[in-house]
């Protein structure tokens, strides 16, 4: 049975005064891609295609939330307020797959790392690579090229000229582009599945065991050094 996370991490001046708070959201992101999973296995005729694209979205905010929380306690934990800052700026700023890769390794001081090969993993890296494709999508907008077809057009005073042999007896040419699949119209309902199955089960193995017991241990996930 999964252990209760802990609402929030605390430092007490017990001689009263200034006390710190660290605040855990990671049950908000959770909870609420489980309700937009069901969502999406209930629509029998795929008929809400948004939900797809919003499950990406939402998808990538819990693991990328997950990843920088599970930093933010261990380096709390290890450097205190409020010297624990420059340490845990150094960690969010590593690439989203890059940090995902060596979270194991940072949080348990190099006794574990992760089991990339694992399909939940593996699920998890299409993640990213998706969200980046989508949210950050800068790359699919570009002009894409195509070969028109050569018809021995001449010019004059009078414009144009093509010889009849290279068009169609009703004035239109015959070419072929090919259109390439644009990331939105392509999101299947399966692979949200089992995207948002496999981040559930991230925080089973990782996220979970490391903010109940402040440690991990080998599991499907992590496996020692």
């Amino acid at each position: 049975m999964t252990e209760k996370e802990p609402k929030a991490i605390m430092s007490c001046n017990l001689t009263g005064g200034e006390s710190y708070l660290l605040i855990n959201n990671t049950d908000s992101y959770y909870s609420r891609l489980e309700n937009a999973l069901n969502d999406i296995k209930a629509d029998k005729h795929c008929s809400c295609d948004y939900l797809l694209f919003a499950f990406i979205a939402l998808s990538s905010a819990t693991l990328e939330y997950s990843l920088n929380y599970l930093l933010a306690v261990y380096c709390y934990q290890k450097h205190h307020y409020p010297y624990y800052k420059p340490y845990l700026e150094s960690y969010t700023k590593i690439s989203f797959k890059n940090k995902l890769t060596i979270l194991p390794s940072i949080i348990s001081e190099g006794k574990y790392v992760l089991q990339k090969e694992d399909n939940i993993i593996l699920n998890l890296f299409s993640l990213i690579q998706l969200r980046n494709i989508l949210l950050h999508n800068s790359q699919s907008v570009k002009v894409q090229k195509f070969d028109f077809p050569n018809l021995n057009v001449t010019f004059n005073e009078e414009g144009i000229l093509i010889p009849e042999e290279n068009i169609n007896p009703d004035l239109t040419v015959d070419f072929q582009i090919e259109i390439k699949d644009n990331i939105i119209d392509i999101l299947e309902k399966q692979q949200c599945i089992d995207l948002g199955e496999s981040l559930l089960e991230f925080r089973e193995y990782v996220v979970n065991p490391y903010l109940c017991n402040m440690e991990l241990k080998e599991n499907r996930l992590v496996k020692p050094i």
